[in-house]
């Protein structure tokens, strides 16, 4: 009997590593990696369906041989494993380095050790809650990742895209560089920045250069400083440098003298400064106390970020070289109230404050073991073995267990806190072996692991298991950790490129941005702002306020061919056409149109819309630009629909209706929400973009290179999607012409109806086809009373649906 489809296909992640192989976006990332990225790369190979391992649960190579189908899957495993070498082999020539791998042995071990594992039995289960630094702490963002430290953010109303000329507040210029993630309490944000000398009159050589490290602090509200000055937003209050060390640390390239992320409770300001110490400041500035650490001697420099219980501040930063500390500091005075030793080890993980069950624990992912001291005496409660010999992200807390990610490639676990001693074989849920990131700390939602690695793989997990629920790739290389806001996620690569992503099993990502900076550093989320660190400025992100807003609104910002308004969504060019008063409902039935481009509607619709209107139907619309169904324009097709679903009582499932390239627009976002849709109707619609406007002109609404949209077609194709709405039974009425060279009627059109009949559902597609018609402005087009009465009626249904729930 032949294997089953299921045994056979490709897990995520060696479905991405197939697809890397011929991937832009992975090669320019591969091109910058050193010797210990390599190390860790090569070891990609081993998926939990490596072809060893696939032999292996199939009973040895020769027994595959018998199953053409296991024969196959296994051959195209090998196939990816050897072509995947090959490429890790020339990135190891290149520098003069002979591969690990070419050890049979070194590599059997790799592929052999690629399993989930974890405890058996049950455990009690015991709540976990973050411990704030100060009661109130919720309203600020008072620490790394936020109040909780576990990058929660609670208030979620901020835009979704932005640009240099979109939703950019305002920006500042920073004295110097630095890595550490800004802070936010009240009308004030706190940073560091690593300055050269005031005064010096040209660069300083590496052996004499000695810069301020400097604790800043910039205005949110327009205010005065301590001169009297008025101060605008954005604008720098006050800033004070942290006494100068004997000695300068030696540091890697990419870390700097301020990659510690200041915390405050309110009344002050505490900042670690590597050899340079411990600075504590008021809000305004004035030095209330400085602690001196000694001397940090770790291989690439310091990078732990302090954080604050009750009336203590904890430092744990781990040394290669000299001593590792681990101490308490009376946040008042500044004296040393416990310390305790730690093993000499690279780590740069900033400790976390949880409360777990009755007991509060300070929880620290260091190199090679995770461990949880009193937080009040810096007593050891428990260890448990198994993280790398680098370990930069923080432990990650939900759905009760503990996570803990670590190394370039290296493992990952859950555990069960509640344990005492050591815990190793008692409380590991699951592990993998590989597959942690490096730097990016990973997030929790809604029961799901979102575990990002430096190279850009996006990895969504059931945390609960272990198992993997879907991967990616997304371009570039990524150090920030991700945050949650509210039902998405929000993503930063070293370049500056931001993702929106809902967080859900596919990570379908919403909405894309440029900074056009390099971004390191975790940026704060407070009062609907975004408060981005760049390699040299301070970037807020929100919405204009109801007054700056006010003029560009008090104009028609679209000239309407119907009675309607027109109005900004996220600041791009909306409308509403609307019935008769007296004709329209709660919920208001309405038809979702597109595109909405500064000519459309136009006049060869205007029938067509008036037999909406007289229905008691709305139609509205907005601009997405040429957005050709991107993750993008379905961001703001999702925010139009908020805005009058939520305010203005349209119904939840309206009626799409797609002209031309609008059919690319109607159709990407009904397959992302089939549940929100009553139906589709279309006018010569786009449902495949190799057609219209053809690869070349879509990639950069995609945020790809042309090969890069040609690789991932089965994921932003719509056409390849289609039994998404087919399975869904969303009902279709199209018309088109079988002379249409602009949108063949094969590839769009009748292969939507193609496969809408494979799926069993060609009862639900209606396919007219215009003898002789183009991709013209033909009156049966846009008067075809079958598509009006369908629209109509689907969009009655949609708003009897919503008034049955």
């Amino acid at each position: 009997m032949a294997a089953a489809a299921d045994e056979t296909d490709l897990s995520q992640a060696l479905a991405v590593l197939e697809r890397d192989l011929t991937s832009r976006d992975y090669l320019d990332v591969l091109a910058t990696m050193i010797p210990t990225d390599l190390a860790a790369e090569w070891q990609r190979v081993a998926t939990e369906d490596n072809y060893h391992l696939f032999a292996e649960r199939h009973g040895g190579v020769d027994k595959l041989s018998g199953d053409p189908v296991l024969k196959a899957a296994y051959a195209r495993r090998r196939k990816i494993a050897a072509a995947f070498l090959d490429l890790m082999r020339g990135a190891y020539a290149k520098k003069n380095i002979r591969p690990p791998f070419d050890d049979e042995a070194v590599l059997t071990k790799a592929l052999a050790s690629a399993t989930k594992r974890g405890t058996k039995g049950q455990l009690p289960d015991f709540p976990i809650r973050a411990i704030p630094p100060v009661a109130g702490a919720e309203k600020h963002w008072p620490s790394f990742r936020g109040p909780t430290g576990q990058g929660i953010v609670i208030d979620t109303q901020i835009p979704d895209r932005w640009s240099d000329s979109e939703n950019v507040l305002w920006k500042a210029k920073l004295p110097g560089r630095g890595n550490s993630s800004p802070v936010v309490w009240g009308d004030r944000l706190f940073v560091t920045s690593e300055a050269e000398p005031r005064g010096a009159a040209a660069p300083l050589g590496p052996k004499d250069r000695a810069p301020e490290r400097l604790l800043l602090c910039y205005a949110l509200e327009e205010t005065k400083n301590a001169a009297g000055e008025k101060v605008a937003p954005g604008g720098l209050l006050w800033q004070i440098a942290a006494p100068q060390p004997v000695e300068h640390e030696t540091l890697y390239w990419k870390n700097t003298l301020a990659s510690s992320t200041p915390a405050t409770d309110g009344e002050r300001v505490i900042a670690f400064f590597g050899n340079a110490g411990l600075l504590c400041t008021d809000l305004d500035g004035r030095r209330l106390w400085h602690a001196d650490l000694g001397t940090f001697p770790t291989m690439h420099g310091p990078g732990t970020s302090p954080v604050i219980y009750k009336n203590l501040v904890i430092v744990i930063q781990d040394q290669t070289v000299g001593t590792s500390l681990c101490a308490a500091f009376d946040k008042r005075t500044g004296e040393r109230v416990w310390q305790k030793p730690r093993p000499n080890a690279a780590g740069w993980s900033s400790p976390v404050l949880l409360r777990v069950g009755d007991r509060d624990e300070l929880i620290y992912n260091g190199s090679n073991d995770v461990v949880s001291y009193d937080p009040a005496t810096g007593d050891e409660v428990w260890k448990a073995a198994g993280t790398s010999i680098e370990s930069i992200p923080s432990i990650v807390s939900g759905g009760g267990l503990l996570y803990s990610t670590s190394g370039r490639n290296g493992p990952m676990f859950a555990l069960r806190p509640g344990g005492k001693g050591d815990i190793t074989d008692t409380h590991v849920v699951w592990r993998h072996e590989r597959g942690g990131p490096h730097v990016p700390t990973p997030a929790w939602h809604d029961g799901r692991l979102y575990v990002v690695s430096d190279t850009g793989v996006v990895t969504v997990f059931d945390a609960a298991t272990g198992e993997t629920l879907s991967q990616k790739r997304l371009r570039g290389r990524f150090s920030m950790a991700p945050l949650v806001i509210g039902d998405k996620l929000l993503l930063v690569s070293e370049e500056g490129v931001c993702y929106i992503a809902k967080s859900d099993p596919r990570l379908e990502i919403v909405a894309r941005s440029d900074l056009k900076e390099p971004v390191l550093a975790t940026p704060a989320v407070l009062g609907g702002k975004l408060y981005f660190r760049t390699a040299e400025h301070l970037i807020c992100i929100g919405k204009p306020s109801a007054a700056v807003d006010a003029p560009a609104a008090a104009k028609p910002v679209k000239q309407l061919i119907l009675p309607g308004e027109s109005f900004l969504v996220e600041n791009r060019p909306a409308f509403v056409l609307w019935p008769p008063q007296e004709k329209r409902r709660n919920p208001q039935p309405w038809i979702f149109y597109a595109p909405t481009l500064p000519a459309y509607p136009d006049e060869a619709e205007k029938w067509m819309h008036e037999r909406f209107l007289e229905a008691g139907i709305a139609v509205a619309g907005i601009d997405c630009g040429e957005a050709y169904g991107s993750p993008d324009g379905q961001s703001l097709f999702t925010a139009l629909y908020r805005e009058l679903t939520d305010k203005h009582a349209f119904a939840a499932k309206p009626c799409l209706l797609g002209r031309s390239r609008g059919g690319l627009w109607v159709s990407s976002w009904a397959i992302a929400n089939p549940e929100k849709v009553a139906g589709i109707a279309g006018i010569y619609p786009v449902f495949d973009l190799t057609t219209y406007p053809g690869l070349d002109k879509a990639a950069p609404s995609y945020g790809l290179t042309e090969s890069a949209l040609r690789e991932s077609l089965a994921q932003h194709n719509p056409i390849a999607r289609i039994d998404v709405l087919a399975r869904a039974k969303v009902p279709v009425f199209i018309i088109h012409g079988d002379d249409d060279k602009v949108v063949p009627l094969k590839q769009n059109s009748a292969e939507l109806a193609a496969r809408y009949a494979a799926a069993g559902a060609g009862d639900a597609a209606r396919l007219v086809v215009a003898k002789g018609q183009g991709h013209n402005f033909w009156q049966g087009f846009f008067q075809c009373q079958e598509l009006v009465d369908f629209a109509i009626e689907r969009a009655n249904e949609g708003a009897k649906a919503a008034a049955r729930q």
